[in-house]
């Protein structure tokens, strides 16, 4: 479980961490690739953690059902982001 606390420390310290202005925000599509880059890791890795003892199925299970649960709503606003350029350009 040691690993697994790092991981979340280290996602605290970048959710904090001011973005260089000079760095764009990831479009939409690009949000999305990461998520489900993200999610191809998870469920690649966290079963060796479980049966490494490192991490309960139960976490595991969770971890990637929200990670799944993200890449299906950030699929959704790219849809609608899609659909609503398209009716823009149809006025």
């Amino acid at each position: 479980m040691i690993a697994l606390d790092q991981i979340r420390r280290s996602l605290r310290q970048q959710a904090t961490s001011p973005v260089p202005s000079e760095q764009a925000k990831p479009s939409a599509s690009e949000q999305l690739a990461c998520a489900r880059r993200e999610l191809a890791l998870r469920q690649s890795t966290y079963p060796k953690h479980v049966a490494g003892g490192r991490m309960t199925a139960e976490l595991a299970g969770k971890e990637t059902a929200a990670m799944a649960a993200i890449v299906e709503t950030l699929d959704r606003c790219l849809l609608l982001e899609q659909v609503s350029e398209e009716i823009k350009h149809r006025k």
